[in-house]
């Protein structure tokens, strides 16, 4: 848990030196950001190079101070995707959790993060809770790696050369060559299970959502504590996830 909340308030400081920059201030150097946001020098310069190592920032002429990347433009243009994807998926999100009693979440790419779009949650009370809008890594469980096995090859690979394989239980892949060949693997069959990668007793089954022209915009999945999933309900709850992510690709579409 502190960890999460030691992610997210990356997050909002990463978020606040974007919106640093406008019309009317179009470059900052990292001494101004350090002075605006009131940190040290050192620290500025960490988010500034983590902004732009993920296209967020591009130096600007001078060489020596910033400005707003293209991928602040490729956000802005997904807004109107993202919110109409929501609204077709939030139907089918609600009948998966009627037939399984377990969370349901829509998750897609931005940046080098996975991002909770949507969710429906369990009526258990033990149960997966997820904020719309929280990160998660993109190696590590089901929503995730659906993503990434699903994008274009030469897209994917750039994306993973810079990844970090952060360990968060012992069944995270870390290894570059293995994660290749569990990507390779959920390629092949068209959705991923999980079980304890992200967090401990945690099972998760996922397939991709996309559009007709193959552009994965999100992942589909079923997530909950591992006890519940007996083999039986995991090999249903491939075929409801994947049936599922189906209907949206062709609302979506």
């Amino acid at each position: 848990m502190e960890r999460k909340k030691t992610e997210l308030t990356t997050l909002r400081r990463g978020l606040d030196i974007l919106s640093l920059f406008s019309e009317g201030t179009p470059a900052l150097d990292t001494s101004a950001v350090a002075e605006r946001m009131e940190m040290s020098k050192s620290t500025a310069y960490k988010y500034v190079q983590t902004l732009e190592t993920a296209g967020f920032l591009v130096r600007a002429e001078d060489g020596r101070s910033f400005k707003l990347g293209p991928s602040v433009l490729e956000l802005t243009s997904r807004i109107p995707k993202a919110s109409a994807l929501v609204d077709v998926a939030t139907p089918l999100l609600k009948g998966l959790v009627d037939q399984t009693n377990e969370t349901v979440v829509l998750t897609t790419i931005m940046g080098t993060k996975a991002v909770c779009l949507a969710r429906e949650e369990s009526g258990h009370s033990l149960k997966l809770t997820y904020e719309i809008g929280a990160t998660y890594p993109l190696h590590a469980g089901a929503s995730a790696l659906v993503l990434l096995a699903a994008m274009e090859t030469t897209a994917r690979a750039r994306l993973l050369r810079n990844l970090r394989l952060d360990r968060y239980t012992d069944r995270t892949i870390v290894d570059r060559k293995a994660l290749a060949e569990r990507i390779e693997q959920i390629t092949e069959d068209g959705y991923a299970v999980s079980t304890g990668e992200l967090s401990e007793g945690v099972f998760a089954v996922a397939a991709p959502v996309s559009v007709r022209s193959g552009d994965v915009l999100a992942s589909l999945a079923i997530s909950g504590p591992l006890h519940r999933f007996d083999l039986d309900k995991q090999k249903r709850y491939v075929k409801l996830v994947v049936s599922a992510a189906r209907d949206i690709t062709k609302l979506a579409g």
